[in-house]
């Protein structure tokens, strides 16, 4: 699945975690949020995430080149081949410098 195919689940997570494990084809998928909304929720993804999350800053400061070059580096650390779905956990800017990444 190509970045520009990439779905955009939107609602509660509960009802969500099917979608997103069926996206994921069975296989754990990395994580990439907020502290905030982690620290709130977070738990609720341990059975389809492949590690602890990615941590970005709340808000517009995850929109940088630093933020997005440390997702890179720690998806490259972890081995995650490129073109694995990563889920965006958090508002917004989560969902925008996560797609990029």
């Amino acid at each position: 699945m190509s970045s520009a195919e990439a779905p955009v689940i939107v609602g509660d997570l509960g009802s969500a975690l099917g979608q997103i494990a069926e996206i994921g084809g069975g296989r754990r998928l990395p994580v990439v949020s907020d502290p905030h909304v982690h620290s709130l929720h977070g738990h609720r993804l341990s059975a389809i995430a492949d590690g602890p999350p990615i941590l970005v800053p709340r808000g517009e400061q995850a929109k940088s080149w630093a933020v997005l070059a440390a997702i890179i580096d720690e998806l490259a650390l972890r081995g995650i081949p490129r073109g694995t779905p990563v889920i965006a956990f958090g508002g917004g800017s989560v969902g925008d410098v996560a797609r990029v990444a």
